[in-house]
């Protein structure tokens, strides 16, 4: 399955880390497959806990859709945290949503501890109404958010004039989200992870998974992989879907800008919008703007540049009838694929039937922040302990 097509940004921000293939037999407490943002995020930390820890990939470190997210980190979901208590309970969406706060703090934590951060920036989250009609839509989640103690102003129309330039509709602004360079966050993340212990093959690809013994045998083209745990970090690729229940797979279109030689918008705050698909916005280290939208309930990439040029140009549009002070061009353009779950929570936990076999799926717009926090669970479910957090995201949940 091929995850992207289009001239992609991010990796040309930053040289590639090249680790070796796997071309001999180890043995290991727990096997990673993956090296995304999800499996570099699991086997980080894995290894600070001290485990033995092997983390394998197909192709290169950080090249599958980690290179083609767009690198917005919000503690909100796609769906609103009053839409989550209507469909599971207070109780249970006020904890998802203190997991994904939770998460964005670690990856925080995390990023003042790598010598670069990955350019990740702390940064306030402007969520617009796209319409009038969804300005009670935004009170209604205001009002959830507040109750809550999650970080939430709201800002009128005369308000969101006077300080964004934006007009006609109204706002929430959310506080501690965050932007990051994915891909030089994975590569940096990388390093620390091998320093603490971790193993990286790449360009090794699972031929053949066996089990006997109570543990995994691993092979690939020239090695072998003996473990007690397996942890599927792959993402939107996994070839095991039989397992997961309700995910589906959709086409995204993003883009990066010319650097702009004048302002943005006040505090380089990330913009998304109420309207599904909606359209999003952030800035980057070097100037350039990130846009990303126009989703189709595609299961594959496509091809065709006339295609991705017509939707990034309506996403360009978007950003002109936004900010008309803006006056730029696209540089680099993409389309990928995403996955999602019908109940918008990611899947993260124990298989169903095998005790040994671990997923850190991050599906959703929240991919990131999911891993983060779906690496603290699997570690926790993996040593035997509770986690307040693992029944919600649990493979078998129910609802």
């Amino acid at each position: 399955m091929k995850l992207y097509e289009g001239n992609m940004y991010w990796p040309t921000t930053k040289k590639s880390i090249k680790y070796d293939s796997l071309n001999t037999d180890i043995d290991k407490d727990i096997a990673i497959i993956g090296a995304g943002m999800s499996g570099i995020l699991c086997g980080y930390e894995l290894a600070k806990r001290g485990h033995e820890v092997v983390l394998v990939e197909a192709e290169e470190i950080a090249k599958g859709s980690s290179s083609a997210n767009t690198g917005l980190l919000q503690y909100s979901s796609d769906k609103m945290l009053y839409e989550f208590i209507d469909e599971i309970g207070k109780e249970n969406a006020v904890l998802f949503y203190r997991m994904c706060h939770e998460a964005m703090k670690d990856l925080k934590t995390l990023s003042e501890r790598l010598p670069e951060r990955g350019d990740f920036v702390t940064r306030k989250s402007l969520y617009l109404a796209s319409k009038i009609e969804d300005i009670t839509k935004l009170k209604k989640e205001y009002k959830a958010l507040l109750e809550n103690d999650f970080p939430v102003e709201y800002i009128d129309s005369k308000a969101l004039e006077t300080d964004y330039g934006i007009k006609g509709t109204e706002a929430l602004l959310t506080k501690e989200d965050a932007e990051v360079n994915p891909y030089k966050f994975i590569l940096e993340i990388s390093k620390e992870a091998v320093r603490l212990g971790l193993d990286i093959f790449e360009n090794s690809k699972v031929l053949d998974i066996d089990k006997s013994d109570d543990c995994f045998i691993i092979k690939t083209k020239d090695g072998s992989i003996k473990a007690e745990k397996l942890v599927y970090a792959t993402g939107y690729k996994a070839s095991n879907y039989s397992e997961i229940k309700d995910g589906e797979i959709n086409r995204t279109y993003a883009l990066a800008t010319e650097p702009i030689s004048g302002d943005s918008w006040k505090d380089r705050c990330l913009i998304w919008e109420t309207a599904r698909p909606y359209f999003y916005a952030r800035m980057t280290e070097d100037n350039r703007i990130i846009l990303g939208g126009e989703d189709e309930e595609k299961d594959s990439i496509t091809n065709s540049e006339e295609k991705l040029q017509k939707n990034t140009l309506k996403l360009l549009e978007k950003l002109t009838n936004l900010f008309p002070h803006i006056e730029t061009k696209i540089e680099y353009s993409w389309n990928a694929v995403f996955g999602e779950s019908d109940d918008g929570i990611p899947f993260i936990g124990q298989d169903t039937d095998d005790k040994d076999v671990y997923y850190c799926l991050g599906f959703g717009g929240n991919g990131t922040v999911y891993s983060m926090a779906g690496s603290k669970i699997i570690a926790d479910l993996i040593e035997g302990k509770s986690n307040k957090y693992a029944h919600i995201v649990s493979l078998d949940r129910q609802g």
